[in-house]
This record gives C-alpha cells, sequence and structure tokens, in this order.
C-alpha cells in the first residue's frame, strides 16, 4: 500500500492544477478579509459581541464557515472527477493493475491520498488566516462562540479554533468518501462533476425545505436538519462546539455513517467489478 501511495503522489504532483487549487487559498482568504471586513461594520453598529464579528481570534474560523468550505467541496468534486474517474476511464489504471494491485486498494489509496491532500489544505488555511487575523482585523480581548455566546480567549480560543479546524476536516472526509464513491460508478468526469454539484445543491434545498418545516412547526426533530453533510459543515460544527444540547452525538453520527457507508460501497464496488479500458 505504500508502494501504491507513492506512486500515486508522484503522478498526483505532476499536475498544474493540483499546485494550483494550493494558491487559491491565499487569494480567497483575502476575499475573505474583504467581504468580512464589510460585514464588520455592520456587525459592530448593531451588537458588537455578536460572533460572527470577525477579529483576530475569530478570523481563522469564521473563514472556514463563511467561504472555504464550499470551495472546499467544490475542490473534492474536481479531485475526485479528474485523478479518480478520469484516470480509471482512460487507462492509466492498467499500468497500476499490471503491477499486481487490485482495484479496491487503488481506490483506497486514492481516498488517503485525497485525504492528506486535504490535510494539507486546512493546514494551509489555518496558518494563513492566522496570520492574516493578526495583521488585519480589529484587536480584540475576547470573541464569542456561536449558540452558547460563552467568551473565548487565549487557550480557549485555541481549543476552540482547532476544535473547528477538526470537526471541518471530518465532515469533509465525509464529503470526500461520497464523492469517491460516485467517482467509481460514474461514466466520465462530466458526470462526476454532475452528480457532485447537484448533490452540494440538493442538500442546501433540504436545509432550506427542513427549516421552513421546522418554523411551521410541522417538524420537530432538531437532527434531521444535520442529515444533510453541508448544513453540517455550515452551522452543524459551530453547534457541536457551542454545546447545543444534543447535537454533538447526532451530527458525529451523520459525519461517520457518510465515512463508513460510502469508502465502504466504493471497496464493494472495486472487489466486485473487473476493470476494464
Amino acid at each position: 500500500m505504500l508502494i501504491l501511495l507513492k506512486h500515486e503522489w508522484f503522478k498526483f504532483s505532476r499536475r498544474k492544477v493540483f499546485w494550483l487549487s494550493f494558491l487559491t487559498i491565499p487569494a480567497l482568504i483575502y476575499l475573505s478579509y474583504l467581504y468580512l471586513s464589510k460585514n464588520n461594520q455592520l456587525v459592530f453598529r448593531l451588537s458588537p459581541d455578536d460572533p460572527s464579528f470577525a477579529s483576530q481570534i475569530s478570523f481563522p474560523y469564521l473563514v472556514l464557515q463563511e467561504q472555504l468550505m464550499l470551495v472546499f467541496n467544490g475542490l473534492a468534486i474536481f479531485y475526485t472527477s479528474l485523478f479518480i474517474t478520469e484516470e480509471r476511464r482512460s487507462g492509466i489504471y492498467k499500468q497500476i493493475i499490471m503491477r499486481g494491485y487490485p482495484l479496491w486498494r487503488i481506490a483506497l489509496a486514492k481516498f488517503m491520498l485525497l485525504s492528506g491532500i486535504f490535510l494539507v489544505l486546512f493546514f494551509l488555511c489555518f496558518i494563513l488566516s492566522w496570520l492574516a487575523g493578526q495583521l488585519w482585523m480589529p484587536k480584540v480581548s475576547y470573541a464569542y462562540t456561536f449558540f452558547s455566546h460563552l467568551p473565548i480567549q487565549g487557550w480557549s480560543a485555541w481549543a476552540y479554533t482547532f476544535g473547528y479546524y477538526a470537526l471541518a476536516y471530518l465532515s469533509m472526509l465525509g464529503m470526500l468518501a461520497f464523492m469517491a464513491w460516485v467517482s467509481v460508478i460514474a461514466r466520465n468526469k462530466v458526470m462526476t462533476a454532475g452528480i457532485g454539484i447537484g448533490f452540494v445543491l440538493l442538500n442546501m434545498m433540504y436545509t432550506q425545505i427542513i427549516t421552513v418545516l421546522y418554523q411551521l412547526e410541522i417538524l420537530k426533530v432538531d437532527a434531521l436538519l444535520y442529515a444533510s453533510i453541508v448544513q453540517v459543515q455550515f452551522t452543524g460544527i459551530a453547534s457541536i462546539l457551542g454545546g447545543l444540547k444534543g447535537m454533538g452525538a447526532d451530527i458525529m453520527v451523520v459525519i461517520l455513517l457518510y465515512l463508513v457507508v460510502f469508502i465502504s460501497l466504493t471497496l464493494w464496488h472495486e472487489r466486485k467489478v473487473d476493470y476494464t479500458d
């Protein structure tokens, strides 16, 4: 497996588009700075202690919540369509299979490699957003958490930020597991990308429908809102860290189900089918 990972990394790292995706992170952080700076002007007038007020403390996790999780979902769709579906359908896999590696091991290696890539992306996002926060954002003594509205500073702020990034990364692995399954069953990269984009849009539509039904008191089960992995990324993580009663276990179950179910389906599919060029 280690030899297979090294082989996949060598091929993956040669692609210019891979490095371009890394270069988008600084640009997106700067755009987030512009957006959050403008938002600060409105928030400060209405409520200076609002959790959405971006400071040197809160900027690293607000960047994820406001902008980058959606971008990372897009990258998961792009990576799997190009580096799994396209390579699987174009005959590139044949070179690896001739060395004695079965399809399921190739799929597992691809998933592990992409998981590592996203780990690096999250780390880069954290470092650059922390630096941007220290340089550009207002300096405050406290930041306030979502849902619980508790003040955090010092070590509590670091713990909150690390927790946010860890949970965001886990949710990203859930999305990646789903896209890995899609990428091995799709006929071409366009179909993979189309299903991925449609999945994200359907998740957003589902969230809006469930929210309306909940407000109308037709549905009263909060956990239904977080059956959507996209909604887990947008507000679910903050609800866990904010201590929203009963939500933590439900959301973690959703993330683990995505990981276990779709990784299992991917490996089962690759064990069952024969590779044909």
